[in-house]
């Protein structure tokens, strides 16, 4: 037996556990577009929720 052989014996050996498992991982298909959109909200959303942050704490009461 080959050392190739031998290795896709131990491959073939291996139990596929995430392909048994009733929570296997799924693929995320994420395109470019939606990374960027994702980014673009979040940095959106920041600068309001910084100022509101900030405004409380420099003229708490």
């Amino acid at each position: 037996m080959s050392k190739e052989q031998r290795k896709l014996a131990r491959i073939a050996a291996r139990p596929n556990v995430a392909a048994e498992s009733p929570l296997a991982a799924e693929v995320l298909n994420l395109s470019g577009m939606r990374v960027v959109a994702g980014f673009a909200i979040a940095i959106a959303a920041a600068g309001p929720l910084m100022w509101v942050f900030v405004r409380y704490w420099l003229f708490a009461p």
